[in-house]
């Protein structure tokens, strides 16, 4: 893990100075922060709060090439607790992504993350899973996909893509719920897609798409779904765009107890630019690999954010908002409603310098009180730019 930061500097630094036909965005940050939370287990019988200072790292880097352009990003992420030194920990994520055309009609995308961290109930997605609550871990994902993409004729297009990802736990000595360790579960996934889609009109792409996944749950069993949905994407506006997709799923589990299901497979993406907000907008329903939880499950998801576009505003702000329903394969385990909201600000005195601050809280209810809990994390620290907030690299 030491080996992590010392690659991901060389990395960042021969993106940024290797001389190229290119045009490179490098915009580095360094942040010193107080956070509190108030219920450091996540879940469970106990409740302890602790403030802490959180020392972080962001190396972002972007290169735009001649037939594509290529992402590097580097965030860490240092804990240091007043009472519970037992959680004293650094939080890294590294994230990768490519994309490039070949030739006039085809393209091809790849991305590739790694994080290990603490971190939970904070919204860093509005299909993030981990926003459901588990026990307190040291948690290891891993991502890798690939896409390659096809425009056919004048109004054709064809798509396949592929995927797999692991995701492992390490329990924290202290901070276990108690249960024997089993509400969490080491997992990894595989899958396979594909697309068709016309252009109908100006605005309209109508398709269809198909996937099939299998999840290896290192506790539970194995599983494997299918879904098949037909999809329209619209753009209403210049300013406004939808997107939905309907159909059906079907899994096969060799899961104890947990039974063959079929179900309704459905996502809405709406997205609205606002003079000054943009909103976005989600909801879907689908079979998932139950998050952390040991198990699989159906998750019924419905989020929305609020930020202004990107520029050169004073005043950065974000709000996010989510609500997760999981309904389990194992019909012995619980039904999971948990709602997790987010706000986030950073003011920028200076183009270099700004003082940020975020609080967000997850609630989360179940069948069994054992599940029941919810978490207040708040911080508040300054952040600084050495280049200047979006400021670009020119080579």
């Amino acid at each position: 893990m030491r080996s992590i930061p010392r690659l991901c500097c060389v990395v960042v630094v021969a993106a940024v100075f290797l001389p190229a036909a290119a045009q490179t965005e490098f915009d580095p940050s360094v942040a010193a922060e107080a956070v509190y939370s108030d219920n450091l287990e996540h879940f469970g019988t106990s409740f302890s709060s602790d403030t802490a200072y959180r020392l972080g790292l962001d190396l972002p880097v972007t290169r735009d090439l001649r037939t594509g352009s290529v992402r590097f990003r580097y965030n860490a992420r240092r804990f240091g607790y007043q009472d519970s030194g037992t959680l004293d920990h650094t939080d890294h994520l590294v994230e990768f992504s490519s994309s490039t055309v070949l030739g006039r009609k085809s393209t091809l995308t790849a991305s590739v993350d790694f994080s290990s961290a603490q971190t939970q109930a904070d919204l860093e997605s509005l299909e993030d899973p981990a926003i459901v609550l588990t026990e307190r871990t040291t948690r290891e994902r891993f991502s890798a996909d690939v896409a390659y993409g096809r425009q056919i004729g004048a109004f054709w297009d064809w798509g396949l893509s592929a995927g797999t990802g692991t995701v492992s736990h390490d329990l924290i000595d202290g901070y276990s719920s108690g249960l024997g360790g089993t509400t969490v579960e080491d997992r990894s996934h595989t899958w396979l897609s594909t697309s068709f889609g016309r252009q109908v009109s100006k605005r309209t792409n109508l398709g269809f798409g198909m996937q099939a996944q299998q999840n290896r749950l290192d506790l539970s069993g194995d599983e494997e779904f299918q879904t098949a949905n037909l999809r329209i994407r619209h753009q209403l506006d210049p300013n406004n765009s939808l997107a939905v997709a309907i159909g059906g799923f079907s899994t096969s589990s060799e899961i104890p107890d947990v039974p063959d299901r079929t179900g309704v497979n459905l996502q809405v993406t709406y997205n609205r630019d606002f003079r000054r907000v943009e909103f976005d907008l989600f909801a879907g329903r689908r079979p998932t690999p139950g998050g952390d939880l040991k198990g699989t499950a159906t998750n019924t998801n419905v989020g929305v954010r609020l930020a202004p576009p990107l520029g050169a505003q004073t005043v950065l702000w974000d709000l996010s908002a989510v609500y997760v329903r999981r309904d389990p394969a194992d019909l012995d385990d619980p039904e999971i409603d948990t709602l997790g909201i987010r706000a986030g600000v950073t003011w920028l005195a200076r183009p270099e310098i700004g003082v940020r601050g975020s609080v967000s809280h997850t609630q989360q209810s179940s069948d069994t009180t054992v599940l029941d809990n919810d978490v207040l994390n708040t911080s508040l620290g300054v952040v600084w730019f050495p280049r200047g907030r979006q400021r670009r690299n020119q080579e």
